[in-house]
């Protein structure tokens, strides 16, 4: 193995995770994302090779080096609390996109190129869902193979600086016959103000604020929305403060339709979370979205994503393993 493991990154999105493994020391040797608008961001952001097809067309013949470490946030819809939670028997397919990462590690195997390492990211529902049926396949999947499995659910307002309530499990497995299967689980950590993280000293774009004229639930947001340094989130039907000083879960429906969009009361009015804060509270720096993507895409790519010091976090530990 070369002193920067090798790592082949799935369902990259915009390369939440690429940045987490290369911060920890690793190269991306192939990123595959299938959505041209992540796609785009992603080209936009970083200098990773991508392969924009559906998973389902890349094959181990496509990947010309060696994979120390493959990685992906598999589609979470069918195991979300905010979806069916069909999980796999999802009609749509997308709870059977786990099984295309085990083909491709029976190809990377068959070609004499086992990967010492698997790291995957999911909503934690995935531990409950289907009387955790379904945790237990996915562990089958990968212990059936040679892996030893470790699996983690982590807050990311508890494990790192950012004061983001996004609550994941993450999957571990390390090839038994290569790798030290033990992975110290991680330390929580203090998170910082909320207040550093909200960009309330100048005001921000026109866009961003909701008007009276804007929608007949202004009264609502008012009459709710009340206190300054506090993140807000319109449910649909309710408007929530969040009491502890931290930002909602982000989700990637927050840009469009209304639902799960969180809030704040600035100097100049009530207004939505920026693009820019909505980065920070993902840690996601360097995400550089075109000039001219709809602003509904950039929030729904980032809901999608991952809080880059966490996932980091877990890739120093996969580095050191393996």
């Amino acid at each position: 193995m070369n002193s920067r493991p090798s790592v082949l990154s799935l369902f990259a999105g915009i390369g939440g995770i690429c940045t987490a493994f290369n911060n920890a020391g690793c190269d991306i040797c192939l990123a595959n994302e299938k959505d041209h608008y992540a796609c785009e961001t992603y080209r936009n952001s970083h200098d990773f090779p991508l392969f924009e097809e559906d998973i389902v067309n890349l094959h181990s013949n496509s990947i010309q080096d060696d994979v120390d470490i493959v990685i992906g946030g598999f589609p979470c819809q069918p195991f979300s609390q905010a979806g069916m939670q069909l999980g796999f028997d999802d009609p749509r397919g997308r709870g059977l996109m786990f099984f295309e990462i085990t083909r491709i590690l029976d190809e990377l195997t068959d070609d004499g190129r086992k990967p010492r390492a698997l790291f995957l990211e999911n909503v934690s529902r995935l531990n409950t869902i289907d009387n955790g049926n379904t945790i237990a396949r996915i562990r089958h999947e990968i212990e059936s193979r040679g892996y030893s499995y470790s699996q983690y659910i982590l807050n990311s307002k508890d494990y790192c600086s950012i004061p983001h309530n996004r609550n994941r499990i993450y999957i571990v497995a390390l090839d038994k016959n290569r790798c030290n299967p033990c992975i110290k689980p991680p330390v929580k950590k203090k998170h910082d103000p909320i207040t550093e993280y909200l960009h309330t000293d100048e005001k921000a774009d026109e866009s961003y604020y909701i008007r009276p004229w804007d929608t007949k639930l202004y009264d609502k947001f008012n009459e709710s929305i009340v206190k300054q340094g506090v993140v807000y989130q319109y449910r649909r039907y309710y408007v929530r403060e969040n009491k502890s000083g931290v930002c909602p879960a982000l989700t990637a429906n927050m840009g469009g339709g209304g639902h799960n969009v969180p809030m704040i009361r600035d100097d100049w009015g009530i207004r939505k979370l920026t693009i820019d804060e909505c980065l920070g509270f993902q840690g996601l720096t360097g995400i550089q979205f075109p000039s001219n993507m709809a602003r509904s895409h950039q929030y729904m790519q980032i809901g999608n994503s991952i809080t880059v010091p966490v996932v980091e976090m877990m890739a120093k530990k996969i580095v050191k393993a393996i």
